[in-house]
């Protein structure tokens, strides 16, 4: 059971914030262009 306690908590942690925390600046590099270190 620990297998499914483990992957479960990982999906559910990682889907909660990480996820919607880096989408929006990845997938919007042009949109915010002061958060963009690759063309500073």
């Amino acid at each position: 059971g620990m297998k499914g306690t483990m992957a479960d908590y990982q999906i559910g942690a990682v889907a909660e914030t990480p996820i919607m925390d880096v989408y929006p600046y990845s997938a919007e590099p042009n949109d915010k262009p002061e958060f963009d270190p690759n063309k500073a």
